[in-house]
């Protein structure tokens, strides 16, 4: 169920995702169980977080420790957290997003690279 904003929102997005002919593409999955957030970050083609204001981007880690490639804003504490291991767009402009999405699927970057200098970084004295 859902607030009713919430249900609002989610048939707009299903008749927006229609139009597009995408709809059988994309899923909305409500509340993940931390168990099953891991599994469903592996199988991600890529996660997107065009957040404006956060204080700390946990998902952002979560996703790149799943191994699965991350687009994310250029703005607020993002960039710091992706240490250069995300694709940045300007999260106020939808062209950004979308062509960080065909980037991230047309020519993924090395993010098993970035993922070593991130987690396995050893600790400098």
């Amino acid at each position: 169920s859902g607030a009713p904003y919430q249900i609002k929102m989610k048939k707009r997005c299903d008749m927006v995702l229609r139009k597009a002919g995408i709809g059988e593409d994309v899923m909305f999955t409500g509340f993940i169980s931390n168990e099953d957030l891991d599994s469903l970050f592996r199988i991600a083609d890529f996660f997107i977080y065009p957040s404006l204001c956060e204080g700390f981007g946990i998902p952002i880690l979560e996703a790149m420790q799943a191994g699965t490639p991350v687009i994310t804003s250029n703005v607020s504490a993002m960039p710091e957290v992706a240490k250069g291991a995300a694709l940045l767009i300007d999260p106020y402009d939808i062209n950004s997003i979308a062509e960080g999405m065909v980037k991230s699927r047309s020519t993924p970057l090395p993010y098993s690279f970035f993922l070593k200098i991130i987690f396995l970084k050893p600790k400098s004295s």
